[in-house]
């Protein structure tokens, strides 16, 4: 019996060794497909920004450094903006200055964990692993919506051929993220 189970597990050892070391191969050998391009923060918050209350422009929404709910909230409600997948490039969300921009394209429980998300950067969070882990304990359906979601969209439209860059890339992704 143990020496079925230590076969199993160097089983699981050197399978989980051998996945490793394909995507990060896979994630050196064509850097050029599915980067995540950048949206410019500058046209963002002068297309979407412009004519907003100058009281909202100006006010102070920096909430304790450990907000509350109902302070995350507030700055969710004014500060994250919808707007359309076009002007977000190939990102689910960004924070730009005093702003957050969310794409309006995603499913209900994504974009509420991406607005958090947003938020917990407008509040001074740079680490993307705390604010993962953050917003994920608010939304926890909405961060696994957004994984999902990120991941075959990533796929759509796209040639079988590029399939393996496109994983070596997700792996980097994952790494940043997790």
């Amino acid at each position: 019996m143990k020496k079925r189970i230590f076969i199993i597990l160097l089983i699981l050892f050197f399978g989980a060794a051998f996945l490793i070391l394909s995507l990060e191969l896979l994630s050196r050998k064509c850097p050029h497909i599915a980067r995540k391009e950048r949206p410019d923060c500058g046209y963002l918050i002068k297309k979407y920004t412009t004519g907003r209350s100058d009281s909202l422009r100006n006010e102070n929404f920096m909430p304790s450094p450990e907000p509350n709910d109902f302070e995350l909230d507030d700055v969710v409600r004014k500060r994250i903006i919808e707007v359309e997948e076009k002007d977000m490039g190939s990102l689910n969300g960004i924070a730009c200055g005093s702003y957050g921009f969310v794409s309006v394209e995603l499913p209900y429980f994504a974009k509420k964990y991406v607005k958090d998300h947003e938020a917990f950067h407008l509040i001074g969070y740079d680490n993307e692993k705390t604010v993962n882990y953050k917003a994920g304990s608010r939304h926890p359906i909405g961060l696994i919506q957004t994984i999902f979601y990120s991941v075959f969209s990533n796929f759509k439209g796209r040639k079988m051929t590029e399939y393996p860059c496109i994983i070596g890339n997700l792996w980097n992704t994952f790494k940043i993220y997790f």
